[in-house]
């Protein structure tokens, strides 16, 4: 059985991705060096960012399709409840293709959840695609 070939260059950026000019590894370094990293800062900044990697992977899955020659269509989603910030739910239920981005009231935009320019987008989210391949 042949080896599949992995294209792992998606995910390292999306590892090192800057969010407002600053990677993850700057982020926490930032808060070390300010004296407000505490076990909760911490842990929210690591839960984030696993989402965000996890909502990558799954775009990535998705890509793969659509580099198949299938139409890919994705689904904003929310859980739908009090926690749910404006800005996501303004996109929610909303579907666009898969080459197309997400775009907010407050002048962002993203591909997937987690991957906004704004941390405050990106910072607790819990947002999810449903995707659609035909």
């Amino acid at each position: 059985e042949g080896e599949l070939d992995y294209d792992t260059s998606e995910l390292y950026e999306a590892l090192y991705k800057p969010v407002a000019g600053e990677t993850f590894e700057q982020r926490v370094d930032k808060r070390v060096d300010e004296g407000s990293l505490d076990k909760d800062t911490l842990s929210r900044i690591v839960e984030t960012e696993c989402h965000r990697m996890n909502e990558t992977g799954k775009f990535d899955k998705a890509s793969y399709y659509e580099r198949e020659g299938r139409a890919v269509n994705k689904i904003w989603k929310t859980m739908e409840d009090d926690r749910v910030r404006a800005t996501h739910w303004y996109i929610n239920d909303v579907g666009v293709p898969m080459s197309e981005r997400f775009y907010t009231f407050d002048n962002d935009s993203a591909r997937f959840p987690g991957d906004f320019t704004f941390p405050e987008n990106n910072c607790n989210c819990r947002c999810w695609l449903e995707y659609q391949v035909y």
